[in-house]
This record gives C-alpha cells, sequence and structure tokens, in this order.
C-alpha cells in the first residue's frame, strides 16, 4: 500500500496557494507555523502579509492583548525576523482603576526588543485617545509604573534607536501637583541640598516646584535615563502625543533625555495641560533641551500663544520651526505680547499661523535664513481677509529682502466660493501678493470640482496642491478634480488628492501613491 498523503506531501508552491487563499482561515496559518520548520517558514510570511504587513521587518504594527495572543506573539516566534526597521505597538487598557495590569505588557514588549541588536524607529500608543484613567495612585503604582516606563524607554535607547514617539495616556500624570509661590529661607536651603545631591530630580523653577500629591503618598520615584544607556545613544527625533512625558514622574525621563541623549527634533502634539502646568513644563524641557533644532507644537490645549513665544525664543539653535492649531490661545502675538521678538538667527523653515508670522518679522533684521515659509490660515475662509493678511507679510518680507519659497494651508469647510465676487475690488498689491504663492495645503468637502479649480486658480504661479477631501471620496471624483484643475493651470505642476499624486504634463496627468 502507498503512503498517506498529508499536507507536507504537497509542494511549496501548492501550499503557497492555499495559504494566500483568503477562505483558507488566518488563524490556522498561525497554528501551522508552529508545527514543523517547512510550514513556519511558509505559513507565518503569509499570516503577516494577511494583517497588512508583507514585510514585518521594515514596518509592523503590534495591538497587545490581554491574554497575549496577539501580533506580538507571532512575530517573537518568527525565526527569519531578526531586525526590525519601524514597529509600533499599541498596549490594551489595563482597567479604570488600577495601572498595574498594563506593566505586564510594558515588559512583554521590552522583551521582543531586547532580541534585536537595534530598533530604528518605535511608536508606543498607551492609551485610547482622551483618556485619563490612572492619572493618580499610590506609591506602589507611582513606583511600579515610573519603574516599568523607564525601563522600556531606556531599553530603545539602549537599541539605538533613533526615533521614538509616545502616544496617549494619563498615568499617573496627577500624581504630582505644582506648588506656586515665594519660596521661604528654609525651603531654599533645602532645595540647593537637593540639588547638589538630586541633579537629575530637580523639576523646580524660582518660585514654583513639582511636589508629590501628599493625599497619594510621599515617594518621588521619577524616571531618568541612566549616564550607560545614554552614552551610546543615537536618539535624534523625540515626538510626544502623550501628558504622561510632560507630567512627573516621567517628565524627569524626558528632560534627562533630552540632555544626554543627541536629540535635535522635537514635537508636542495633542496634549492637555492646565495654563500653570504648561509655563512650568517648558521651562524645564528649554532648560534641558539647548541643542534643538527641529520643533513642532501643535494642538495643545489651555497654552498660551505668550507661553509659546517664550519656549520657542529659549531654543536658539531652531532651524525648523511648526506652530500649528492650538487650542484656548490668549489673543494673538501682535496684540498680547511685549518684549523682544525673538530672533530666529538658523531659522530656515518656517511653519506658522499668519499672526506668528508677521510678529517674527517685525525686526528689520528678521529670519535672516528663511527660505521656506508656509502660512496657516487658521478656520479662515474668507478671501479677501486671506489675501490681506497675506499682503501684509509680502510687504514685509520685501522690505527685509526675504524670498522664501511661500505655500499656503487653509481649511475651505465652509462655503468655498464665499468672497470670489469681491476679488475685483482689491488692490493691485492685495492682488500681487497671489503671485508670490508656491503651493497650497487645503482641506476641503467634496464639493463641485469647478469651484475648487475656481479658489485654486486665484493663485497663479502656484506649482503644486495638496487637497484633503473629506469625507472619503472615490476616483471617478478625484479624475474630474483633477481634470478641473489641469484647465488653465498656468504653472500648476503636482497635484495630491488623499495621498494619491498627480504629475501634470503637455498631455494627460500621470498618478502614483505617496
Amino acid at each position: 500500500m502507498g503512503e498517506t498523503a498529508t499536507l507536507l506531501s504537497l509542494p511549496n508552491e501548492v501550499l503557497i496557494i492555499i495559504f494566500e487563499n483568503p477562505k483558507f482561515p488566518v488563524d490556522y496559518l498561525a497554528i501551522l507555523a508552529v508545527l514543523c520548520r517547512r510550514l513556519h517558514f511558509l505559513a507565518l510570511p503569509i499570516y503577516f502579509a494577511r494583517y497588512g504587513m508583507p514585510s514585518p521587518t521594515k514596518s509592523a504594527v503590534v495591538h497587545l492583548a490581554h491574554d497575549g495572543q496577539d501580533m506580538l506573539a507571532a512575530l517573537n516566534m518568527a525565526l527569519f525576523i531578526n531586525s526590525m526597521e519601524d514597529i509600533t505597538c499599541i498596549f490594551p487598557h489595563p482597567s479604570c482603576t488600577s495601572v498595574l495590569p498594563l506593566l505586564p505588557h510594558l515588559r512583554r514588549f521590552r522583551k521582543f526588543v531586547s532580541r534585536f541588536p537595534s530598533v530604528n524607529r518605535v511608536t508606543l500608543q498607551l492609551d485610547a485617545r482622551n483618556s485619563m484613567c490612572n492619572a493618580t495612585g499610590d506609591d506602589k503604582a507611582l513606583r511600579a509604573w515610573s519603574s516599568s516606563l523607564e525601563a522600556l524607554l531606556n531599553c530603545l535607547v539602549e537599541k539605538r534607536c533613533t526615533e521614538v514617539t509616545v502616544k496617549y495616556g494619563g498615568y499617573l500624570t496627577r500624581s504630582y501637583t505644582l506648588s506656586i509661590g515665594p519660596s521661604k529661607r528654609v525651603r531654599r536651603i533645602v532645595k540647593a541640598i537637593r540639588r547638589l545631591l538630586l541633579p537629575r530630580a530637580a523639576m523646580e523653577g524660582k518660585d514654583w516646584e513639582f511636589q508629590r500629591s501628599r493625599d497619594q503618598g510621599r515617594a518621588r520615584a521619577l524616571a531618568s535615563v541612566p549616564a550607560k544607556v545614554s552614552r551610546s545613544s543615537t536618539l535624534t527625533s523625540l515626538h510626544i502625543q502623550s501628558a504622561v512625558l510632560v507630567m512627573p514622574p516621567c517628565l524627569n525621563w524626558t528632560l534627562s533625555a533630552l540632555r544626554h541623549c543627541p536629540i535635535t527634533s522635537l514635537s508636542l502634539f495633542q496634549i492637555s495641560l492646565e495654563k500653570e502646568i504648561w509655563s512650568a513644563a517648558l521651562s524645564l524641557i528649554a532648560r534641558a533641551a539647548p541643542n534643538i533644532t527641529d520643533l513642532s507644537l501643535s494642538e495643545l490645549d489651555s497654552i498660551s500663544d505668550v507661553e509659546i513665544l517664550r519656549f520657542c525664543s529659549r531654543l536658539t539653535r531652531l532651524t525648523f520651526l511648526k506652530i500649528g492649531a492650538n487650542e484656548e490661545g490668549q489673543g494673538t502675538p501682535t496684540k498680547c505680547t511685549k518684549g523682544r521678538v525673538p530672533q530666529f538667527r538658523n531659522l530656515t523653515s518656517l511653519i506658522a499661523p499668519a499672526d506668528f508670522v508677521q510678529y517674527f518679522m517685525r525686526p528689520r533684521s528678521c529670519l535672516p535664513m528663511l527660505v521656506s515659509l508656509r502660512i496657516l490660515f487658521l478656520g479662515k475662509a474668507d478671501i479677501c481677509a486671506i489675501i490681506e493678511q497675506l499682503r501684509n507679510i509680502c510687504e514685509l518680507m520685501a522690505e527685509r529682502t526675504l524670498t522664501p519659497t511661500l505655500s499656503l494651508s487653509l481649511s475651505l469647510y465652509s462655503n468655498i466660493t464665499a468672497g470670489l465676487e469681491d476679488l475685483s475690488t482689491l488692490s493691485d498689491g492685495a492682488k500681487k501678493c497671489l503671485s508670490h504663492v508656491a503651493s497650497l495645503i487645503l482641506d476641503v468637502f467634496a464639493s463641485n470640482p469647478d469651484d475648487i479649480a475656481r479658489w485654486v486658480h486665484i493663485f497663479p504661479a502656484v506649482q503644486h496642491v495638496s487637497l484633503t477631501v473629506k469625507p472619503s471620496v472615490t476616483g471617478a471624483y478625484k479624475d474630474r478634480l483633477v481634470q478641473a484643475l489641469s484647465k488653465d493651470r498656468g504653472c500648476l505642476r503636482t497635484i495630491v488628492v488623499n495621498g494619491m499624486k498627480h504629475v501634470l504634463d503637455n498631455l494627460s496627468p500621470s498618478t502614483e501613491e505617496i
């Protein structure tokens, strides 16, 4: 009698066809991968591809599960993965009563990263957006959370990570309070001694100090980056999208990393703090980050324009500065800020709201190295008001002999054609400034393509247009939009619609995804 045929009797080519069939259960692939070496190398790559990761060594996204049956388990058992370029880890919500159930997941991910000689980019999503669960905690929770996150972050530094992003979560961010008031003589002496003995733990200013909330405990448990770890660090970019890294106990890790790692790029994004906290935290960050050259600030809640300007002015080596939309700004800097305007002698690229741009251009010797300027018109769709403010900026640039490449970023979610009929009433100077604009970045609703094209064609020298159209649109609408923009296009060369790039030539547009 002949031998009984088994799955392993089939050639690899047939097995691949079977495994790649959408009807083949994806969970079976993970099971087959542990049966033998041959199936491991056949089934597991297809398993990753079915989850949108055709090249997990280049880019991987893992959602950790409470029971450990998740993508990280599959990556961990893969014999063919010996390096990791870019990985995003999304941690599960532990509970609304304790942060402790999260800590095994931090250790598990740290153990996974420790396998590799290096990891280039890592994103940690600690919780769901806007979640502030477990913002307070006793000494046990504070010590456990601080040491666990510190160990993970230091592991990333040790593994020569160049870019770290930390998103969401408010764990233990209310375990400290900001004490404000004049220092007493004894308190000043105690502070001086503490600075001598524990320089990394000093989180205080002239008349304020972060103190442990006495109703929660007395332990300080501040995270930091040890010298032996930072000595060989290659971390150059730190993107903070979580209050966790701008409030004690983990703020101290941020300060330590900024002092001892070669970080030159810093971004603060989608963070909500009280106004007084912003002032204290940014003061400490500026003090610890004299080498920052790239800075991005966007969607920061309860921060004033004055505080943003004060922070930026302390970073004298900036070559790139982005100031995006921030909530609850206290007026505009042109009205409420007194004193010397930051000079930004080394700044080559600036992205900022129009009010900030005008303010920065007050001094005659402002922005001498500027080569790229993007002006954000936030919440404005009145074309005449936009052009008038643009004219003022263009006049300031002409007076200061500045010739940066100019682009505009606008949200046109209201009536896109409003005010277009009034363009004939504009002054010649206002109309002339339109020819200075080289590119447009527009957020629009899926309205009549001809109306969008009419708006774009106001700017005769525009070479590039990038459109984010909401809601998501079909290919047919994109084609009509590109055709409308291509008519009488003038200098227009490239159009991007929801990430799809269209390059215009003399005959027809070619399309590529970016």
